[in-house]
């Protein structure tokens, strides 16, 4: 790990700690989804056949970061999503993990391609989950040791996540 992430973990780790603890809570893992509702893809494509590969059998908590690296949310079913999302969220948070959050942070926000994709999806997400998931966004915002790309539709507006809103507005 470099100084600088050493640097930022001394600074901010009691906080990563704190939002880490509110999505393992929101979103218990408990055990592993049925494989036939990871993707709707496993056979069709090679990127659906990847994540399923890598996430089949294990429980969200267990993805390995290699696994979250290489495979990306977007080829999850609408249950996948729910389940797995914060494989992704809880790793992106490390701040040497650019590419796991940037993923994340993607997942996260409806696109001009993707936009029934993710109210499909985002829409079966608890209003504790959405809760955690803001809480997760606004932290990240507020931290300028941490890497994003900015156009990321979720870290313009994030209101969709806020309780009480509609998602896909």
């Amino acid at each position: 790990m470099s100084d600088e992430y050493k640097e930022a973990y001394a600074v901010h780790g009691a906080r990563i700690a704190e939002v880490k603890a509110k999505l393992r809570a929101a979103f218990p893992p408990g055990k592993a989804l049925d494989p036939a509702k990871i993707t709707s893809t496993p056979n069709d494509r090679d990127e659906g056949q990847k994540i399923y590969n890598a996430l089949r059998g294990r429980t969200w908590d267990a993805i390995p970061l290699e696994a979250l690296e290489r495979n990306s949310p977007s080829f999850l079913t609408p249950e996948g999503y729910c389940y797995y999302l914060p494989a992704w969220l809880t790793a992106g948070l490390d701040f040497e993990n650019l590419d796991v959050r940037d993923r994340a942070l993607a997942a996260l926000g409806p696109t001009r391609t993707s936009g029934s994709w993710f109210v499909e999806r985002a829409g079966k997400l608890s209003a504790g989950q959405r809760k955690a998931i803001l809480e997760l966004v606004e932290f990240i915002r507020s931290v300028p040791d941490y890497d994003y790309s900015e156009s990321l539709p979720v870290m313009q507006d994030s209101s969709y996540w806020s309780a009480g809103a509609k998602v896909g507005k």
